[in-house]
């Protein structure tokens, strides 16, 4: 049963329009203030590369998984999560205790 819980979800899921479907914002930030601003987003921000001194590097809300993706040369894109992605996780969280 909880099976077919999760597979309707996700079915839904990839159905329904998608979110993003709007073109992502790019802009230029240094690996400095990516780090600054993921900081601040406390245990909801997960950075990556941040602490390296060449490579990609970003920062991803973990909580709405809206994401920064920066190149070496500073140049960064941003990614919007699904506004329903919360909700969903929540749901399925709740279904698989009950079915436990």
């Amino acid at each position: 049963m909880t099976r077919i819980l999760v597979s309707a979800l996700l079915l839904a899921l990839t159905v329904s329009e998608a979110a993003a479907s709007y073109a992502p914002l790019k802009y230029t930030r240094s690996r400095s203030e990516i780090a600054s601003t993921c900081q601040n987003l406390g245990g909801k921000g997960r950075g990556f590369g941040l602490n390296a001194t060449s490579g990609r590097y970003g920062c991803a809300n973990v909580e709405t998984g809206n994401t920064v993706r920066c190149e070496d040369d500073g140049r960064c894109t941003d990614y919007s999560g699904d506004p329903r992605r919360r909700r969903i996780e929540e749901l399925l969280r709740g279904k698989l205790l009950l079915a436990s």
